[in-house]
């Protein structure tokens, strides 16, 4: 049986948790962007629910107003900002 030098064995070991550290970062990457994007999709959600809770709240001649109010504001293109 054949053994492995020392500077093998370490060099391994080097190249092995090199990776598991890779492998460790992609996953807290991901993880971290995920959460993002679903807290961006909940507030996104609930501006949506309070528009809408807003529009029943408030007299008919008042409802038209935002109503043509939201209608324009949903099809304006608003570009998105960088963070």
């Amino acid at each position: 049986m054949k053994s492995f030098s020392l500077t093998r064995r370490i060099i391994a070991t080097v190249v092995t948790c090199q990776l598991l550290l890779a492998v460790g970062l992609i996953l807290v990457a991901v993880i971290y962007g995920r959460s993002e994007l679903k807290g961006a999709f909940d507030t996104a959600l609930d501006g949506k629910a309070m528009s809408a809770l807003a529009l029943l709240q408030y007299t008919p001649r008042c409802c038209l107003r935002l109503q043509i109010l939201l209608i324009e504001t949903s099809t304006r293109y608003v570009p998105r900002t960088a963070i």
